[in-house]
Formats: structure tokens, sequence, C-alpha cells
């Protein structure tokens, strides 16, 4: 299948695993992302038979800083990928607390799934937070939500399950490295990232459908490069390339939520 790039979006109702795709534009914290959302599809019924699960993908930078934005989304949604958590891992267990403490959120049931990415920093470590990926699922009487193996804190997998214990949908949350003119070291974690996201596709995309979302801090073209040194060109970098090349080799459709254009580095990959 080919690839569909960031503007060159299906028609509503014909991505594959995609019901509907829409733009969430609420006010927001300064300095996140406005949260893009999808609704999939489960199972193998009827379209009309199917249930619809409605999933919002969220750059927080801080999850405690904007837990009632957070909460406002879970509200509106059945899935919530976070990026940017900014939490430790000793605080990951206190997102449940958080979240069943709220006002809003006191009658909802969920399932909480996260990383941290400051495992090995120093305990008197002062400087900014960073990293840590999230997802919470509102509790469903017609699926199961559970943790699937991946390696390293930059992504999080997890499955959705039919009553019969079959895997109806993926979705790996990922936060990819920043880009940084001339540091090998970056593009060596941004390259073992990609790494990750192609285990996860040959270990779970003969089970079901698998959906990447997350900030890929990433600029994709939109059209077919016409020539090899395309990434050299302004606003592209090298990380461009990598990600572009792993797309394509993969037939995966490059879905750009948020501005709808190839200058944003928000997606969904289906």
């Amino acid at each position: 299948m080919g690839r569909q790039r960031a503007d060159s979006i299906l028609p509503l109702g014909q991505q594959k695993g995609v019901n509907q795709i829409i733009t969430l534009t609420p006010s927001q914290p300064i300095g996140c992302l406005t949260p893009i959302t999808g609704e999939l599809l489960t199972g193998e019924a009827d379209p009309q038979d199917k249930l619809k699960l409605k999933c919002i993908s969220f750059n927080c930078k801080a999850l405690k800083q904007n837990i009632d934005y957070i909460a406002n989304l879970l509200t509106d949604c059945d899935i919530l990928c976070l990026t940017e958590t900014w939490l430790r891992p000793g605080e990951l267990s206190g997102i449940k607390l958080w979240l069943n403490s709220h006002l809003k959120l006191q009658n909802i049931q969920f399932h909480v799934f996260a990383k941290s990415a400051m495992e090995e920093i120093a305990e008197n470590y002062k400087g900014r937070p960073y990293g840590g990926v999230a997802i919470m699922c509102k509790k469903n009487k017609m699926v199961n939500f559970k943790a699937l193996d991946s390696p390293g804190n930059r992504t999080l997998v997890v499955g959705i399950f039919d009553l019969r214990n079959k895997p109806v949908d993926v979705i790996c949350d990922v936060y990819m490295p920043y880009y940084c003119t001339g540091n090998a070291d970056q593009i060596e974690e941004f390259v073992a990232t990609v790494d990750v996201l192609q285990s996860v596709l040959d270990r779970y995309s003969s089970l079901s459908p698998v959906k990447f979302v997350g900030d890929f801090n990433t600029q994709l073209p939109s059209t077919t490069p016409a020539s090899k040194t395309w990434y050299r060109s302004k606003g592209f970098t090298k990380y461009s390339m990598i990600l572009d090349n792993f797309l394509c080799a993969y037939g995966i459709g490059a879905v750009d939520l948020q501005h709808k254009s190839h200058i944003s580095y928000t997606y969904f990959f289906l």
C-alpha cells in the first residue's frame, strides 16, 4: 500500500481502522500543542456494529501542572495518549490517584499505563524535567486494555482486546528525540527509536492494526521528494529522511491532524 503524505489525507471513513478524524481546538495551556483526535473502530463485524473509541494525542509538557486540562480531555475521549509528562519513576503510581481525586473524573474508572524518562537521574537532580509517555484508557465492558512490550522509555504500547482476548487494535505512543545540529548521539537515539517502532510493527501488525501517535519532532515532506538530498532543504533535517524512509518502507499513512499540512510535528500514523 502506498503511503499517504501528511497533507494527502484520505476522506473520512476511508482510512483503514479509522472511522472519523477530527481536529480538537479548545483553549489550552501555554506551551502545549493542540490535542489531535481520531476514532478507532474495533472488531470485524459490520461497521455499524463496531465499537467506536475516541483517541486523543496530546503533548502536555508536564502532567501535574496541566491536570485540570487533561481531566477535561478525558471527559471527551476513551483513550488519551500523552507525551512529555515530565514525571519521575516514583510519581507514575500517582497518576491514577490524581485522576480519581479530580472532581470531573470521580465517576470514571481508568486503566493507566506510563513510563518515565528520568530513571537514571540522581536524586538531587535540580534541572528541568523531561520526557515521559502515558496512556489513559477508560474502562469499557466491551474491550480490555493491556500493556504490551516495547523497549526504552520513549515508546509505550497498549493493546486493545475483545472479550475473547483477541487483539483488535494496538496503539503506540511515542516521543521522538528533538533535532540538534551536529549531535551524533541525538541522531543515534532517533534511529534507535525508529528501530523500536519497526519492532512494534514486526511483532504486532500481523495480529491487528497498529497506530503510532505522539510527538515526532520531525517535519515530513508533503509530496514525493524529487531529489535524494531533499532533506537538506530549509525546514527538513536528517530526521525527516530517516522517518520518511521508514514510513515508505512499511507503507504507513502519515495523517497530520493538527494543521493538515507538512509543517506539523504531531501525527497519527496508520
